[in-house]
């Protein structure tokens, strides 16, 4: 490397490692790239790959997890001497963090202090790292919330995080991250959970702000496809090594390693349908060592296999709708008392009806804060909705009766929400969780239940022992198995999917919905799939509901929706 034109950022050979009920883990193994001025690299791979981790390597957060830097360099060149990052004491890293590296963190619900006001919170990081006045402070504070487009800043500034919405959060904590001048911005998953207008929004503001600043950005992200036109280059981490760069062109159109040719597949096809989607397993064979990994088919031969021919297709569907529907919503409606106001009254869902079919699944698409939510929880009672209701057919004829509440013993409809870390108790073991829908029934015995449990985490790709586990011993993809198997003990005709996969890497989310689709086969199930995944939408859902401020705009079957939408809200969307 040329000594007059150095990378601002080095990494050299890393090695992290985090102890382990075994002894030591290792979490990044051999890892090296480096960052140019300018530029955008994006960190791609699945959960548990070792993306996090490297982040956190650099900022030198790794202590409360227990993790340790074993081997390798980190090295900075931002001021006149190169700073090895690796060998800095706590003192010299609390000066570079917000000052020389800023970082938007994933979730930003638990990187905001709930307790303090976002004008404070963006203070503290202009305080410590900017000689300037309060005054001057007040103002840098409003810029950059304006930067980075929060409306009326000066409001703003005394608001706490609840009362933003999650795109605004990450505009609040890009703002943070920028309010020290860093030279190096990481972001890791920041568009996460969001939907795809504001994912775009987000990508674009960053892309914006790099440009402004003279920034570089390393992008965390598990959505390869997203970072068309947005970074430079992609580097691929699997089982903590990297195992594949290039420029971004390069990777998405020509990857050379079977796992990254797997990362572009998982995601849903944009025509056709299919049983089941490819995974990462479908292109890799690894053997225990590691080592091994080979190409094991052509992802054409695995789509010919899944594929549903279009005339079984709508044969399926024409015997479905001939069908009496199994769940009837009936104008229901719910509001919420404003903000700023105690008698002004605004509709969370208003005057909503529709019917699903049995073995349908019915998608549930809109912006954030359009009301799919809120009707789902209306639905099951979990939400008290002011008029209208929702009735399910009955067992025992073709009238219908109204839905019982969740909580209520042997309720036909179940809900998996959205995030799979706090719908489980983490102190509870896995087999305590799924037990507990068993207790009513005074039927079975203790050993009966055991079994049930066995069975049903075996259902959902787990395995027996891990009813001995806590929440927290699994990944994400994993919790919302775990959170399906719950679901299922109840024996439910109905499933609410409350953006079920939103959170997951895209490997894992193709496996949840094989899951989804193999259950939704073997047992009639019905499905409610709200979602701001238009793509996941195609795949999955038979026909589509549009929500805008909580009213229906449009419904449709799936491919005519995505075909020919007819209002210019849809067409916003699926733009």
């Amino acid at each position: 490397m040329p000594v007059n034109n150095p990378p601002l950022l080095q990494v050299d050979d890393l090695n992290v490692e985090f102890p382990s009920a075994d002894g030591r883990i290792t979490a990044v193994n051999g890892v090296s790239f480096q960052i140019n001025p300018g530029e955008i690299v994006a960190l791609v791979g699945e959960s548990g790959s070792g993306k996090s981790v490297t982040a956190l390597s650099i900022m030198q957060l790794l202590k409360r997890g227990g993790g340790a830097i074993t081997e390798g360099n980190i090295t900075l060149y931002s001021g006149r001497e190169p700073l090895t990052i690796t060998a800095a004491s706590d003192h010299v890293m609390t000066l570079i963090r917000g000052k020389e590296i800023g970082m938007i963190f994933q979730e930003p619900m638990s990187a905001l202090n709930p307790a303090m006001t976002c004008g404070r919170q963006i203070t503290e990081v202009v305080y410590k790292h900017l000689n300037l006045s309060a005054n001057e402070s007040f103002d840098r504070c409003i810029n950059l919330l304006e930067e980075v487009g929060i409306p009326d800043p000066v409001e703003a500034l005394l608001k706490y995080p609840h009362q933003f919405s999650g795109g605004q959060k990450q505009r609040i904590l890009l703002a943070m991250a920028l309010a020290g001048n860093p030279r190096l911005l990481i972001a890791d998953e920041p568009t996460t959970a969001l939907d795809a207008s504001v994912k775009r929004k987000i990508n674009q503001l960053i892309h914006d702000v790099k440009a402004k600043h003279d920034l570089s950005v390393l992008y965390i992200s598990h959505d390869i496809e997203s970072l068309k036109g947005f970074a430079d280059r992609i580097l691929v981490m699997y089982a903590g090594k990297l195992i594949e760069e290039g420029k971004t062109d390069q990777i998405l159109n020509n990857p050379k390693h079977p796992y990254t040719r797997g990362l572009l597949a998982c995601r849903p096809p944009k025509s056709g349908h299919y049983y089941f989607l490819p995974t990462t397993d479908d292109f890799m064979r690894i053997s225990l060592d590691g080592k091994d990994v080979q190409q094991t088919g052509s992802i054409d031969e695995v789509f010919r296999k899944l594929e549903v021919s279009e005339g079984t297709r709508n044969a399926n569907l024409k015997k479905m709708y001939a069908s009496e529907p199994i769940l009837k919503v009936c104008s229901i409606s719910k509001s919420f008392v404003k903000a700023d106001s105690k008698t002004n009254k605004q509709f969370a869902v208003e005057n909503v009806s529709f019917n699903l079919f049995e073995g349908e699944t019915l998608g549930l698409v809109g912006a954030s804060g359009s009301g799919k939510t809120t009707l789902g929880r209306c639905i099951v009672g979990l939400s008290q909705a002011e008029g209208g209701e929702a009735l399910i057919r009955s067992k025992s004829s073709d009238t219908f009766e109204p839905v019982p509440n969740l909580r209520e013993v042997g309720s036909r409809i179940q809900y998996v929400f959205q995030d799979p870390y706090s719908s489980l108790n983490p102190i509870l073991t896995i087999g305590k969780i799924l037990r507990e829908p068993l207790e009513n029934n005074k039927e079975l015995s203790t050993k009966q239940r055991t079994e049930i449990i066995h069975e049903m985490l075996q259902t959902v790709g787990l395995e027996p022992f891990h009813a001995t586990r806590y929440p927290g011993e699994f990944s994400g993809g994993q919790r919302q198995r775990i959170a399906i198997a719950r679901a299922l003990l109840m024996n439910p005709e109905i499933i609410i999917c409350d953006e079920v996969v939103s959170a997951l890497d895209v490997s894992v989310q193709a496996k949840v919905l094989n899951l989804l689709n193999e259950l939704k086969y073997e047992n009639k199930l019905s499905y409610l799939f709200i979602s701001h995944d238009l793509d996941v939408v195609r795949h999955m859902c038979d026909r589509v509901l549009v929500m805008n401020e909580g009213r229906i705009v449009e419904e449709a079957l799936s491919d005519q929706l995505f075909e020919k939408p007819k209002t210019e809200y849809t067409k916003e969307l699926l733009a």
